[in-house]
């Protein structure tokens, strides 16, 4: 409001002044109360005193039009406008400002606005790197840089492809919205000890040095600037989202505020705050990236109402969805994980200087949903943590526990399709784990538990007393005769190395056999991973011991000219997620795996035409077994397939994936006369379809229970004939919880369990 009564007044005395017209030269003085138009037209000269082309010096209530011009600097030094001391300036319509330093300095200035122009192309750097804590005697050239001014309005300009956008030191109240900071090769928003400031509705992506580490470069880098309130930015595919830095100066309260902020797509870290106190995220999108949330050595912070997906590292095990290292007192709550690495790592890493006395406690991971992440909580020597509330739901592991983990506690929480271990306890404490739900029999559930009474070592988990779901998933003893068919699963973990944009679609056009296949379209193909799963109600306990050969379709397009190689590698693993096997096979066909290039085995497939591949089970000199953890035959869950095409970006599509087996009737392709009932998407949302299948003429019963066995909605009653049928149910009016759909034939019933996440 502040802003806005400035630039009423300041709106309103310069319409009294008479506009004066002047051709852009070099030195111009500008006065007080002046209202210059510059004379339209190209200028191309440079600021040879490095003064600035246009001074405004001590002055106040002035008015420099840009409109219609393009003023090119040359050589990339200097300034086209430089203000200094002065008050009540405004700065508007330029048509192009390039090849200065920056386009505008402003230093020890008050009530300056700067609307509707086009600063692009000054200095940039696409090498070396960026000191992040460098001061303005180091700025970096680009748009619009200010020193110690108040009360800024930046808005509706465009300032890209230089090093920064804006530049702020040591400013305050400075409101910069609706501006294109976007193709910038530092940052698109600087700010250095700068506080009490608004940015809102701009445009700041694709912020990056491309030849050097893009953990340099950011959308905004925050350092030390607090009472700040960050809103509706679109800070996408820039190397990190947001940065913000508090190294040494701890002690000094943040206090900034994010919100709906889409920082997916970083190479780095979607959200980077770093020794950083008291900050608020909420309702952000922070996807597809290292990190969406490194928050090492924060605390007092709340991250609350994000959607954070598909986020990890180079390794199984590293990047995910929010990591702190040695952070405290920080709430986590309200927030979606989906398909990360480590949805949330909390440890405990070697200490820096001048931190030892911090350490990882006192954390609330309340109200969260955790889908088909492969390790929904990681914590290495937390103390006092409480989970509760949360659901997890179709996680390899759901809680992990290492080293010194002491008083945490895992309470009230629903643990829904569990792949792995509901609660892995490999600390030497005790974790106390009661009043959970969960899904299976005692046995199931005591089989989903790791802790003392598998490994001495380890501490106990106290998860009795709990709530039981009925075990009522139906157990597949073999694979289906081809895994490319819906419902089938193969999009709950889609990793992408560089988390560069992939997308998966059923191609009921393109296929072999079957309804459809798979189609897979990446702009990356820096190790591609898709990951089948059967459909949430049946658990795959897959007897592949009689087995020997895997049998799969492909057919390949690379249409980038930078790729001579075709395929660099493929894998394909098939997986034990038991209590008597933990691990997985892996059948890898390395095409560089010596000095010597030799072609991919899968390169035969690159061209559009459609190749099949047996892979045994055994390995072979073409596919090379290896083998982590403890894989059972026996009991195999899950198959994931992984292509690596050099990062040059392929279309692929897959069909027909099998087991097949010598010995007589195993993995023969038969049909199916049973009576199936399936839900899909499932977890659901405002909607799901539920398709099943007739094998004879019957009287059908589909009824809808919630969990504690009372009828929600019924939705047939009747005679129906032989076939399959697929009713569209509207589920947007029920609570989030645990459904069963329930088919009654006269013969045969099914049920099939229904999750509900609006």
């Amino acid at each position: 409001m502040k802003n806005l009564i400035v630039v009423i007044f300041m709106a309103c005395v310069l319409s009294s002044y008479s506009q004066t017209y002047m051709p852009l030269s070099d030195d111009m003085e500008i006065g007080s109360y002046s209202h210059i138009k510059i004379l339209g037209g190209s200028y191309a000269s440079p600021d040879t005193g490095l003064e600035g082309m246009i001074r405004i010096i001590n002055r106040q209530n002035v008015v420099i039009d840009g409109d219609s011009v393009m003023a090119d600097g040359i050589s990339a030094t200097g300034y086209l406008i430089k203000i200094f001391n002065s008050r009540n300036v405004i700065i508007k319509n330029f048509k192009a400002g390039k090849n200065f330093h920056y386009a505008v300095k402003v230093t020890n200035s008050k009530n300056i606005n700067i609307n509707g122009c086009n600063f692009f192309g000054n200095k940039t750097d696409s090498s070396g790197t960026c000191d992040v804590w460098a001061d303005s005697t180091a700025s970096l050239g680009g748009g619009v840089y200010l020193a110690n001014c108040d009360s800024v309005q930046i808005y509706n300009d465009t300032m890209n492809v230089q090093n920064d956008g804006v530049a702020l030191y040591h400013c305050k109240h400075i409101d910069i919205h609706n501006n294109l900071f976007s193709w910038n090769t530092s940052y698109g928003i600087r700010m250095f000890w700068t506080d009490s400031c608004s940015i809102h509705d701009n445009v700041s992506a694709h912020i990056n040095r491309p030849q050097t580490d893009p953990s340099d470069a950011a959308a905004i880098l925050m350092i030390v600037s607090n009472e700040n309130k960050v809103e509706h930015n679109d800070f996408t595919y820039s190397g990190d989202g947001v940065f913000l830095g508090q190294y040494q100066y701890d002690t000094i309260p943040n206090n900034n505020y994010f919100a709906y902020n889409d920082c997916s797509y970083s190479p780095h870290n979607a959200f980077e705050a770093t020794f950083a106190k008291g900050n608020i995220y909420k309702h952000n999108l922070a996807n597809n990236s290292w990190f969406g949330f490194w928050l090492g050595y924060s605390f007092n912070s709340v991250v609350d109402s994000n959607y954070i997906a598909y986020n990890y590292g180079p390794a199984d095990d590293f990047g995910g969805g929010i990591a702190i290292d040695r952070g405290f007192n920080n709430a986590i709550t309200n927030n979606t994980f989906e398909g990360n690495s480590n949805a949330i790592k909390l440890w405990e890493g070697s200490p820096i200087s001048g931190y030892t006395n911090f350490q990882s406690h006192d954390y609330i991971i309340e109200n969260n949903s955790f889908t088909a992440n492969k390790i929904a909580i990681y914590n290495q020597a937390t103390e006092n943590m409480t989970v509760s509330n949360n659901q997890f739901v179709s996680n390899n592991t759901t809680v992990y526990l290492t080293g010194s983990c002491h008083s945490d506690s895992i309470t009230n929480n629903d643990f829904l399709s569990g792949r792995g271990f509901y609660i892995q306890n490999t600390s030497n404490n005790l974790i106390e784990a009661t009043g959970n739900t969960f899904e299976g029999d005692s046995a199931f559930v005591d089989c989903k538990i790791y802790d003392h009474n598998d490994a001495t070592a380890c501490g106990v988990v106290n998860w009795i007393p709990c709530t039981l779901i009925p075990d009522i998933f139906e157990y597949q003893n073999q694979p289906p005769s081809d895994l490319i068919e819906n419902p089938a699963i193969w999009d709950d973990f889609l990793f992408v190395e560089d988390h560069r944009p992939t997308s998966m679609n059923w191609d009921s056009t393109i296929k072999v056999t079957g309804a459809e296949s798979l189609h897979i379209l990446s702009q990356s193909g820096y190790d591609v991973t898709v990951h089948y799963d059967s459909p949430y109600q049946i658990i795959p306990k897959w007897n592949l011991s009689e087995n020997d050969t895997m049998f799969v379709w492909c057919r390949t397009i690379i249409n980038n000219p930078n790729n001579p190689y075709g395929f660099q590698e493929n894998f394909f693993r098939i997986g034990s997620y038991s209590c008597t096997g933990y691990g997985y096979y892996q059948y890898m066909n390395d095409c560089y795996a010596t000095s010597t290039y030799t072609p991919c085995v899968m390169n035969s497939c690159i061209g559009g035409q459609w190749v099949k591949y047996a892979i045994p089970l055994a390995g072979n000199s073409d596919w090379v077994r290896t083998s982590s953890g403890n894989p059972d035959l026996s009991e195999i869950n899950y198959v994931e397939v992984t292509s690596d095409v050099w990062d040059y970006g392929f279309e692929m599509w897959i069909d027909g994936l099998s087991f097949t087996s010598h010995a007589a009737g195993i993995g023969d392709v038969t049909k199916n006369e049973d009576l199936k009932i399936y839900c899909y998407p499932n977890p659901a949302g405002d909607k799901t379809m539920i398709t099943y299948s007739l094998p004879e003429n019957d009287h059908v019963s589909l009824t809808i229970y919630d969990s504690n066995g009372k009828e929600v909605a019924d939705l047939a009653d009747g005679r129906q004939t032989a076939g399959s049928y697929n009713i569209s149910f509207n589920s947007h009016k029920l609570l989030n919880g645990v459904y069963f759909c329930r088919l009654v034939t006269g013969k045969a019933s099914r049920i099939s369990k229904l999750v509900i996440l609006n």
